[in-house]
């Protein structure tokens, strides 16, 4: 388990003793739900540009992939890197949100 460190203002020292263990949990519960939500939200973009490309290529970027030339045109080249992009970012995100997702017990 990692520890946290919190350093407070000493203004603020008054509300140390409301910081215990569970106000934190459920704290870090709530920005862990939020985070998720955000994540779905930019997942949602990934996969609308990566179900733009497998329309305009009529396949999957693996498909698409396996079946790349050098020789390929420049634009090809170009949607190849984005395309790339956007798988990356989808599967960052989806193991973000699982990351998230065992803070709240899911």
């Amino acid at each position: 388990m990692t520890e946290i460190t919190i350093e407070i203002p000493d203004k603020l020292n008054k509300i140390v003793p409301v910081l215990k263990k569970p106000f934190l949990l459920r704290t870090i519960r709530n920005l862990a739900k939020t985070k998720i939500e955000e994540d779905k939200q930019q997942l949602k973009e990934a996969e609308k540009y990566i179900r733009d490309f497998e329309t305009r290529y009529n396949k999957t970027f693996d498909e698409f992939k396996e079946k790349f030339s050098n020789e390929a045109d420049v634009q090809a080249h170009e949607d190849f890197v984005e395309w790339s992009f956007w798988i990356d970012v989808q599967n960052k995100l989806k193991e973000e949100i699982n990351e998230f997702k065992k803070l709240n017990g899911g």
